[in-house]
């Protein structure tokens, strides 16, 4: 597993600049990169040693809730206030099984802000649209749905039905795969590619989370992302009504992506392939993070 820490600016001290953190079996290498103006499209707050160090101290808590993983797994956290990143694995690839079920629905979204469909027009079911698996519309097939019913089956049961449906609206899922690489990560991939990494989610959410200051369809998007029925992964004890996630599961490939509101915002995603317990692991994960951010994030 590989660590990777992204937005520090120079104020990092020159020991912090070489950190090396072993464990055997897993090596980390922490690689400090400081985020360009061009890349600072949120504004983001400037990073003090304070918070630097914050980083640094992070990255050991998650080296330690994490040690022993086999299999593939892959980790990020960005500091929504800073734009900073710690990861594992970030770029690794995965099948991204319904956790592309957001920016679906974020393509949808945009859509309907351009006119080109509406959240009140009726969608008419088609026989190619049933899929087994999770949602609630397979035990009670329709004719038609409206569109804003859709979105948010799509969302909170994770309905296949539903996401097929939507797909629909953007000439297929083939194309509409597509389309949301290309708007979202400008990115090109093969048609119906469903691939995606810890990286590419964290650009997605924060997207989302931006957008949904001025946007009541994103802002909706993530009320039904808190309003789902899977309380698990992600979602503890302790971060239940403060996060905003979507699950992904499909075979050995368990994952989950949120949007956190505590103190200070912040973006966690987790995905793996063939690891034992993976669900209690992102829960461990998500807890350690949370605790540590809501007691140890430096104040101004």
């Amino acid at each position: 597993m590989i660590w990777y820490f992204y937005g520090l600016n120079n104020q990092v001290n020159a020991e912090t600049q070489d950190i090396i953190l072993d464990y055997s079996p897993i090596t980390f290498d922490v690689v400090i990169e400081e985020v360009t103006e061009e890349e600072n499209d949120y504004n983001y707050e400037p990073i003090t040693a304070d918070l630097s160090q914050y980083y640094v101290n992070l990255s050991k808590q998650l080296k330690e809730v994490t040690k022993g993983i086999s299999g593939d797994f892959a980790l990020v956290y960005m500091d929504l206030a800073t734009g900073q990143k710690v990861a594992i694995n970030g770029d690794k690839q995965f099948h991204g099984a319904s956790t592309t079920k957001v920016p679906l629905v974020m393509l949808i979204s945009d859509k309907v802000a351009a006119g080109e469909l509406s959240w009140q027009q009726e969608i008419a079911y088609e026989k190619a649209d049933y899929e087994e698996g999770t949602g609630t519309l397979i035990n009670d097939l329709q004719p038609q749905y409206k569109l804003a019913d859709l979105a948010e089956l799509t969302i909170t049961v994770s309905d296949n039905v539903a996401k097929n449906m939507l797909y629909r609206q953007l000439g297929g899922q083939p194309k509409g795969v597509q389309e949301i690489y290309a708007t979202y990560l400008g990115k090109i991939v093969k048609k119906g590619e469903n691939k995606i990494s810890a990286n590419d989610a964290v650009d997605i959410l924060e997207i989302l989370y931006e957008g949904s200051a001025e946007r009541k369809d994103y802002q909706q998007l993530i009320d039904n992302m808190k309003n789902t029925v899977y309380k698990e992964r992600l979602e503890t004890a302790a971060t239940t009504t403060k996060v905003a996630h979507k699950i992904g599961t499909y075979e050995a490939n368990v994952h989950d992506i949120g949007i956190f509101y505590g103190k200070k915002p912040y973006i966690l995603t987790v995905y793996t392939n063939n690891v034992e317990d993976a669900k209690s692991i992102i829960t461990k994960v998500s807890d350690k993070v949370w605790q540590f951010q809501e007691e140890q994030y430096p104040k101004k």
